[in-house]
């Protein structure tokens, strides 16, 4: 079973699909249909991962930029693990949207936006992913 949420970036028209629990199987059936990512079949599956990605035309959300958090528990029950994940969703952020570049001079927006999509994150109302259609 995998928990799932779709939060915004601020100030931006992005999206951060949130993915929680699940196995590799499940997520290969979800990238599959909700993205158009093909399996890696001997792929190292990790519950706990950081994605940008460009979808394909025949993806629920088809030709569209989104970026995925998946987490193996929810956030405050591994508050490390989420912490990690955020870090590196900030990286992926300021990679993809050129307006939002990590440096030491975007110290403030980029705490602002880190502890914004934390609470989003945290305060989320979660559904259970339809498998079958990944949505």
């Amino acid at each position: 079973m995998i928990l799932f949420t779709q939060i915004s970036v601020p100030m931006t028209e992005f999206k951060i699909d949130v993915m929680i629990g699940g196995t590799k199987e499940e997520y290969d059936l979800v990238e599959d249909e909700r993205y158009a990512l093909r399996p890696i079949p001997d792929e190292e599956f990790s519950k706990d991962q950081c994605m940008s990605i460009r979808t394909g035309s025949r993806a629920i959300i088809p030709n569209t930029k989104i970026f995925n958090i998946r987490l193996g528990k929810l956030p405050l029950e591994d508050i490390p693990g989420f912490i990690h994940e955020l870090w590196h969703l900030m990286w992926k952020i300021s990679k993809v949207i050129s307006d939002f570049e990590l440096n030491q001079s975007s110290e403030s927006w980029a705490a602002n936006m880190i502890e914004q999509i934390s609470r989003d994150i945290i305060n989320a109302k979660y559904e259970e992913l339809n498998l079958e259609y990944g949505e």
